[in-house]
C-alpha cells in the first residue's frame, strides 16, 4: 500500500517475529489479538494491527529501532471501530515514525553501543570456518538478516558471546540463538537473573529451564579427527548404533554431572536438555536415530507373523562400543531417572 512518498508493505508473522517478536511480552496475548503485520519502506519501522480482546475494537502498535538497534514499541494508535480505520491510523503512525530522526526512538534504558556482530575482530587464524562462510558468502545473506536482529536481544550472560561466536564456540552460540528464538516464539520470556542453566524462562504456562547441549567433532592434539566413513550400509549402521551414541553420550553425561535441577531456582520445575549435533557437516540430518537409541537403550526390530501382521519386538541395549571406548546405553534408564530430585529430563 502506497502512502504518499512512503510504501507500507504487508509482511508475514515469520518475518515480524524475526524482526520485532523479541520485544513482545507473553502477557500481551491475554489482552490483544494480532491481526496483521507491516513494514515501512526502508525497513526501520514495523507495525502490528491489533484487536482488543475485551472491547473487540481495533488498534495498532508502531515499532522502531532503539539506540541498540532493537525494534521496540514507539507508539500505540487510537482504537477504532473497524479494522480498516485502525489500519489507516497505524499507517499514519508508521509514516510519522519513519520520517522522525532515529534519536527520537531511543528509550533511555539502552546500555552500551550497537555491535557489528559480523565484522571480523579477531585474527583470521582464530576465526571459525563456518563463521567466515556466514559472513563472506552472499548466499548466506538471508541468514545474516535473521541472526542480526535476534542477537540485538540476546543477553550475553557470560560476557564472551562475540568471541565465542566468531571463534571456537560458533556452533554452540548458533544453537543458543536458535533456542532463544524458539522460546520467544513459544511465548516464553528469558530472564538474566540466573547464570545457569542457559535459559531461565517464564510464560503463561509457568517456568521452564533449558540447557543447550552440542555435540562437536572429535579433536586430538588440536586437530579435528574426521568421522568414520558411512558410504557402505554396514558402515552407516555402525555409525548410528555405536559411534554416534558415544558422541551424544559424552556431552549429555557432562551436563548431567552439573545437576542443574538441584539449583534452588530450578528445583521442582521443568528442565530440558536441548541437543544439537555438530559433529560433522550435515550430520544432524541423519543422526537422530542414534540419539533415540542412546537415550532409551532399546532397538526395535519388525517382522511379519504367520498371519502377515507386522510385529515390533524391542531389544534392550546394554552398551555402545567404538574402538576402545565403551559406554552404557539408556541415558534415561541408567542416569537421568536415578538422579535425586530430578523432576524432568528431556532431550529435544
Amino acid at each position: 500500500m502506497d502512502m504518499g512518498d512512503l510504501t507500507i508493505s504487508s509482511i508475514s508473522l515469520t518475518r515480524f517475529n524475526a524482526l520485532g517478536g523479541y520485544a513482545r511480552h507473553p502477557g500481551t496475548f491475554l489482552t490483544l489479538g494480532e491481526l496483521e503485520y507491516f513494514e515501512a519502506e526502508g525497513g526501520n519501522v514495523i507495525g502490528i494491527a491489533t484487536m482488543d480482546l475485551t472491547d473487540r475494537d481495533f488498534g495498532g502498535i508502531v515499532m522502531a529501532r532503539d539506540r541498540n538497534l532493537r525494534f521496540r514499541g514507539v507508539g500505540v494508535t487510537d482504537f477504532c471501530p473497524t479494522p480498516d480505520e485502525a489500519k489507516s491510523a497505524l499507517f499514519v503512525g508508521m509514516r510519522k515514525a519513519a520520517k522522525a530522526q532515529m534519536q527520537a526512538h531511543f528509550q533511555g534504558d539502552e546500555t552500551g553501543e550497537p555491535i557489528d556482530f559480523f565484522s571480523h575482530v579477531y585474527d583470521q587464524s582464530r576465526l571459525n570456518p563456518s563463521f567466515v562462510e556466514l559472513t563472506t558468502n552472499e548466499g548466506y545473506s538471508p541468514a545474516r538478516a535473521i541472526i542480526e536482529p535476534m542477537m540485538r536481544w540476546y543477553e550475553d550472560v557470560d560476557g564472551n558471546f562475540i568471541e565465542q561466536f566468531q571463534t571456537a564456540g560458533f556452533d554452540q552460540r548458533i544453537w543458543e540463538l536458535y533456542l532463544f528464538a524458539t522460546l520467544i516464539e513459544a511465548g516464553y520470556q528469558p530472564s538474566s537473573d540466573h547464570q545457569v542453566p542457559d535459559f531461565c524462562c517464564s510464560g503463561l504456562l509457568g517456568e521452564l529451564y533449558v540447557e543447550a547441549v552440542t555435540v562437536g567433532p572429535t579433536v586430538k592434539n588440536r586437530q579435528i579427527i574426521p568421522p568414520p566413513p558411512i558410504d557402505e550400509p554396514e558402515q552407516f549402521e555402525s555409525y548410528l548404533k555405536e559411534y554416534m551414541p558415544i558422541k551424544f553420550g559424552s556431552p549429555l553425561f557432562s551436563k548431567l554431572n552439573k545437576k542443574y535441577w538441584e539449583q534452588p531456582h530450578v528445583a521442582g520445575k521443568p528442565f530440558v536438555l536441548a541437543v544439537a549435533d555438530f559433529s560433522s557437516p550435515m550430520s544432524m540430518v541423519f543422526s537422530q536415530p542414534a540419539l533415540d537409541r542412546y537415550l532409551w537403550g532399546y532397538e526395535h526390530a519388525g517382522a511379519l507373523d504367520k498371519n502377515g501382521k507386522l510385529v515390533i519386538s524391542p531389544t534392550r541395549i546394554e552398551q555402545h562400543q567404538w574402538g576402545g571406548k565403551v559406554i552404557p546405553s539408556g541415558f534415561f534408564r541408567k542416569r537421568c531417572f536415578q538422579a535425586t530430585a530430578l523432576s524432568s529430563c528431556l532431550a529435544a
